[in-house]
């Protein structure tokens, strides 16, 4: 890891957002662990954030929450849809909640076409994968696995050609009603994932989404679903509790308009209607090869400076950074109001008291690798390690 010439300075500082108050600008991002037996967060995911918040994260994001059941690529993953699901995360937050100063959000996620019809928890649903538009996602090769980190033993490696969704302002509801759990459960707050190749993305791209109605065909009406997910969300918890995660060049999922200036209108626009509401935060994630896959030989993403692009375009909500960023760059981005907090992921994986250690000169003694495999390894069939201090 780069090491520090002098001691964290702007990462200590506190923050405030609207009603909260974040104790340092250390996010911990919505880093997937699944583990959630049967859709429902247990035990072992509230010691797993219970840890990371005696460890001085200002700001926790759980994630990613379906909204309903998916066949997603990670078995295990938390839902958040039902009345029952309340409960068990409720469960987790009162834990998170032990620990002074922690603030806690929910990811609230879909992953639209990047899931498997065949897989069981799609099948029992009896519903099929949907997408803004019935077209298949292309799965490329990827540094870290496109993100198929445990896939159900029998299904092929390549996502299903989805359905097209008939009235997104149904699964606009979907997200609604999951926000109402979240606020239900305690939560202090909600993050919409708008990144990585997932639906709210995927009706941002015209690659995957060729609808001739109000939600495509126009970069206004492609940004349309994600805004009307946002007021949704606003609506249910009110100024500053809700923020969005967006990653305008990462081709994950089969993403990216060409040329590229046609990707920065898409997002240009959609970040200063996004701004115009009461938004806690917009978190960018910049360009990082091992969140890109390769396709007929090229690298898939719209490659471009995601920070320097649209930064300046914000002007009321708090600016979020992420993306393999390392204490000593965290510290100039803060320095020079390039954002406002830095968001963290896999630091925080094997480093429980990662913020802690760093605001006490224990640098050396963290692990900081942003290439490490976040697979579980072959012999877990289920799940993870059992050690949540490990991730």
């Amino acid at each position: 890891m780069e090491q520090l010439i002098t001691p964290i300075k702007h990462l200590k500082q506190p923050l405030q957002i609207g009603p909260l108050k974040l104790r340092n600008r250390f996010a911990m991002s919505s880093i997937s662990r699944n583990r959630s037996d049967n859709t429902y967060p247990n035990e072992l995911n509230g010691e797993y954030f219970y840890q990371r918040a005696l460890g001085g994260a200002g700001l926790i994001v759980a994630g990613g929450a379906l909204i309903e059941p998916q066949g997603t690529p990670m078995r295990e993953t938390p839902q958040i849809d039902t009345h029952e699901h309340m409960l068990a995360w409720k469960k987790v937050v009162d834990k998170v909640h032990t620990v002074p100063g922690s603030v806690f959000f929910c990811q609230l996620w879909h992953c639209g076409r990047m899931t498997y019809a065949d897989a069981k928890i799609q099948k029992d649903y009896g519903r099929p994968t949907i997408a803004p538009s019935a077209i298949q996602a292309r799965m490329g090769v990827a540094p870290d696995n496109d993100g198929v980190y445990d896939l159900e033993p029998g299904l092929e490696k390549g996502y299903s050609t989805p359905t097209a969704i008939e009235d997104p302002k149904a699964v606009v509801e979907q997200f609604r009603r999951s926000a109402i759990f979240a606020k239900a459960a305690g939560f202090d707050g909600v993050e919409l994932h708008g990144a990585n190749g997932y639906l709210v993305a995927q009706f941002l791209d015209d690659g995957a989404n060729i609808r001739t109605d109000a939600y495509g065909g126009s970069v206004e009406n492609r940004a349309r679903f994600c805004l009307e997910c946002i007021d949704a969300l606003v609506e249910v918890w009110g100024p500053y509790r809700v923020g969005i995660k967006l990653s305008p060049a990462v081709g994950r999922g089969d993403l990216g308009m060409f040329p590229v200036e046609r990707q920065i209108e898409q997002f240009t626009y959609l970040i200063k209607e996004l701004d115009k509401r009461p938004l806690a935060y917009i978190n960018l994630v910049r360009y990082l090869e091992f969140m890109d896959m390769e396709v007929d030989g090229k690298m898939r993403g719209p490659k471009h400076p995601v920070w320097a692009t649209y930064r300046h375009l914000i002007k009321n909500a708090k600016v979020f950074l992420n993306g393999a960023i390392s204490l000593v760059e965290a510290e100039e981005l803060l320095k020079d109001d390039t954002g406002d907090v830095i968001v963290f992921g896999r630091p925080w994986l094997v480093n429980p008291d990662f913020a802690n250690a760093a605001m006490a000169g224990k640098e050396k003694e963290i692990t900081f690798d942003f290439n490490f495999d976040v697979s579980p390894p072959p012999e877990f069939i289920r799940g993870w390690d059992t050690d949540p201090a490990r991730g």
